[in-house]
């Protein structure tokens, strides 16, 4: 084996990798709420609340036709929706300032969802809305 064999498959990796980063590879959407909706609406859904993270990177909203959460998370250039189930939601957690909401799922397939508010009002009513969802799984639980 030469000295210079692992050169051109070490060329070949480092211009792979400088294409990716040109065309954007790492690049990601910043959802707002119009697009949130429209993504909910394209999946079948009813959005009655909508509320986008500050840094665009992840949403929450109500559905109306389910009376359920949907997460929606900014993957490349998709909106990315999970409908949780009341039982899917194992813990959630306020932390860090600016705060950020971190709801954590009884899924290890499904990472945590944190989405970032500043608006106090808007994470209290989050925090309220995720603890009822919890209840109600609970009550789910007792009564199976």
């Amino acid at each position: 084996m030469q000295p210079t064999d692992f050169i051109l498959p070490l060329v070949g990796i480092i211009l792979v990798v400088t294409l990716v980063w040109l065309a954007g590879g790492r690049r990601s959407i910043r959802l707002d709420r119009m697009m949130v909706e429209q993504a909910l609406r394209a999946d079948g859904h009813v959005p009655a609340t909508i509320t986008v993270a500050d840094d665009g990177k992840a949403a929450m909203a109500w559905l109306e036709d389910r009376s359920a959460l949907a997460v929606v998370r900014a993957m490349g250039d998709h909106a990315a929706i999970t409908v949780p189930g009341p039982d899917d939601i194992r813990g959630i957690a306020i932390d860090g300032e600016p705060p950020r909401l971190q709801v954590r799922f009884r899924s290890y397939g499904q990472p945590p969802f944190a989405i970032t508010l500043t608006d106090p009002e808007t994470l209290d009513r989050w925090r309220k809305v995720l603890m009822l969802y919890g209840e109600m799984a609970a009550r789910k639980e007792t009564s199976s």
